[in-house]
């Protein structure tokens, strides 16, 4: 089977639109729907659902799709593998970081890594822990930095991260039995801000894991909105202790959490017989990097 058509009905199904998929390949949207058209013709069966609204995969190319995922994987692979036996230092690493904390560590090893590697192609993407495991996975990104989660990849622990409470500046201490600790429990009665709703985050898993229903009247799509709502007096939250720094105003006031609850922060690759030379070169990099470097880890 083609693998170049495989890349880009997947491509295409990633996008939702043959035409955007042509347009990030390189392809003619004609030239796009041949392709298409030709794969169909060789599987024996339709590959897509058209429609105005775009594209979609048929039942029985989601069934094909893990097998075209790793077909593309390997021929990746493969042809990367073989540059590097010629002595071409080339290939690509894509990278995701579910903390954006950790976006000017990642820049200084970039930085170096690409002054020596020049010709090896680097992206980074932010996404939730959940998510980037998965595309670890799928063989979509090569490396990231997360908080612990199940799934089959090689993990290199960092420093531990804590949650804590962030609350505005006048809130009643008195109401606490100690002014310096929050119970996990409070958040069941005061307005709470709920950050990235409906998403499977640090947030969502502790709560869940001590049975707790927060009285969310308010919600936030990054840590930063998050903290301009408590500093203004709109509720309290909880966050990772990672954002106080960044997200830190002078109206908000941090608490130490009762329970204490402690996240597992770590680096997430691919097994190394599923990386790539380049993923593998920028994983050891990091490796030393951060050897050479402890102070630049919380």
């Amino acid at each position: 089977m083609d693998t170049e058509k495989c890349a880009a009905l997947l491509c295409a199904i990633r996008l939702g639109n043959l035409s955007d998929a042509a347009q990030q390949l390189g392809y003619t949207p004609s030239g796009m729907s041949r392709m298409m058209a030709s794969l169909e013709t060789e599987t024996g069966f339709p590959l897509l659902h058209r429609s105005r609204n775009g594209v979609k995969p048929t039942r029985e190319c989601e069934k094909l799709m893990p097998i075209m995922k790793e077909l593309v994987h390997q021929s990746e692979m493969y042809q990367e593998r073989a540059q590097t036996i010629m002595g071409l230092d080339v290939g690509e690493v894509h990278i995701g970081t579910a903390y954006s904390t950790y976006y000017t560590l990642l820049g200084k090893i970039i930085s170096e890594f690409t002054a020596k590697h020049p010709h090896i192609k680097i992206e980074i993407q932010e996404g939730f822990s959940s998510v980037l495991v998965d595309q670890i996975e799928n063989h979509r990104i090569d490396f990231c930095i997360i908080s612990w989660r199940n799934g089959h990849f090689d993990w290199i622990p960092l420093p531990k991260d804590h949650m804590v409470a962030w609350v505005p500046m006048d809130f009643p201490l008195d109401t606490l039995d100690d002014p310096n600790v929050f119970p996990l429990e409070r958040f069941e009665t005061e307005n709470s801000i709920d950050i990235f709703p409906d998403q499977v985050t640090d947030n969502s898993l502790i709560f869940s894991q001590y049975n707790i229903k927060p009285n969310y009247r308010m919600s936030a799509m990054n840590t930063l909105s998050a903290a301009a709502m408590v500093a203004a007096g709109l509720g309290v939250t909880m966050c990772n202790d990672l954002y106080t720094e960044t997200s830190y105003s002078d109206n908000l006031r941090v608490l130490q959490l009762s329970p204490d609850p402690v996240i597992d922060i770590g680096i997430a690759t691919a097994p190394k017989d599923q990386l790539s030379p380049a993923a593998w070169k920028f994983r050891e990099f990091t490796l030393l990097y951060l050897q050479r470097h402890p102070e630049e880890l919380r």
